[in-house]
């Protein structure tokens, strides 16, 4: 991944351009709040805004993600959550959240006859924007076991937007 960028110092007539070159397959960029299409709308944005927009007007209408749960208006900070490392072969299982508003969040795993495993998030109360650090589960239970190979399910919730996701996570550790 590379990027070679030409900067116009200043319009002249011999220097009234500005070039930039990326190294990379947009269709793979991420932005921190999904894996969908706001990293490359982000992207965009501030490639037309901070690059092009030193020579010449940039406008438009605001960028509208579409595939972002609750982003119908193209908000900063949706209603989110994701999970990484899935299947969980080693390591920790990532729960990404993102809040539209500042929320008590819930977060728990289940197996999948619907016993709970472990909380991992209870009522906890989180700012507006992505929770840093993510919550992570690293395949135990409530008592410090290691859980069985197979199907578990994280379920997310958030208290005042009634925010509800329920996501399949499989471990193989």
């Amino acid at each position: 991944m590379a990027s070679v960028f030409l900067n116009a110092e200043g319009p002249t007539l011999s220097n009234h351009w500005q070039s930039l070159l990326d190294g990379w397959n947009t269709f793979w960029m991420r932005s921190r709040l999904c894996d969908k299409t706001t990293g490359r709308l982000v992207y965009y944005i501030n490639v037309f805004t901070n690059v092009f927009g030193k020579i010449c007007a940039v406008a438009g209408a605001p960028t509208i993600t579409t595939e972002v749960p609750n982003n119908n208006d193209g908000s900063t900070f949706v209603d989110f959550a994701g999970i990484g490392n899935n299947p969980l072969r080693q390591g920790s299982a990532v729960i990404n959240l993102t809040l539209a508003t500042a929320d008590r969040v819930t977060v728990k795993i289940f197996d999948v006859s619907g016993r709970l495993v472990r909380t991992l998030a209870d009522g906890q109360m989180f700012k507006a924007g992505k929770v840093d650090p993510a919550l992570t589960w690293d395949g135990l239970d409530n008592s410090g076991r290691q859980v069985a190979r197979g199907a578990y399910f994280v379920s997310v919730k958030y208290q005042n937007s009634r925010y509800d996701m329920s996501r399949k996570m499989i471990v193989l550790k």
